[in-house]
């Protein structure tokens, strides 16, 4: 969808949305007013997973 909206933007410099409660449903959006671009972000995540069972919640149930 996003890049068929692209391509209308280059090629006819305007392209049109359907809004939901906007006068008739329709708005015309010129390219000074938008831009869409594809980009390629890249995100790092460290995760951490305990490699030791924490065993002391279960004490008071076996030690009663």
């Amino acid at each position: 969808m996003r890049e068929k909206l692209s391509t209308n933007l280059k090629n006819k410099g305007k392209i049109i949305i359907d809004v939901n409660g906007v006068g008739n449903g329709k708005v015309e959006l010129d390219k000074d007013l938008i831009n869409i671009e594809k980009r390629t972000r890249i995100e790092n995540r460290r995760e951490y997973i305990p490699n030791v069972i924490e065993s002391s919640f279960a004490l008071g149930v076996f030690c009663a």
